[in-house]
């Protein structure tokens, strides 16, 4: 019997690999919005208020932001419970890939 939940519960962690699809899908419409602003900034950038450009570059950044805080749970996430990558040698790979756990996740995410 526990042996049966043992690997019930280890195997439960596939569950999670949906959720980390999800967040990428989540990125692609964060890439989306992104692009939508800058498609509605751009004709009328010489007639926008200096304050409000500002504003419009601060939400690009922080939807930048967001969007490296995505990828950084993604990935880190999908390795530490899920599954290890298995990137093909012919791509380049991440450098801290397979060293991140949720210490230095918080510490990334602070730095950036």
């Amino acid at each position: 019997m526990e042996r049966f939940l043992e690997n019930a519960m280890y195997a439960s962690r596939w569950l999670l690999a949906p959720v980390y699809f999800g967040l990428s899908l989540a990125l692609v419409a964060l890439a989306l919005k992104f692009f939508q602003e800058i498609i509605h900034v751009l004709p009328n950038i010489f007639s926008m208020a200096e304050s409000d450009l500002i504003l419009v570059l601060l939400s690009l950044v922080d939807m930048t932001l967001v969007g490296g805080l995505l990828v950084m749970v993604m990935f880190s996430g999908y390795e530490n419970f899920v599954s290890q990558l298995d990137i093909s040698e012919n791509k380049e790979k991440l450098n801290w890939l397979g060293k991140m756990d949720a210490t230095s996740l918080k510490n990334k995410v602070a730095a950036s």
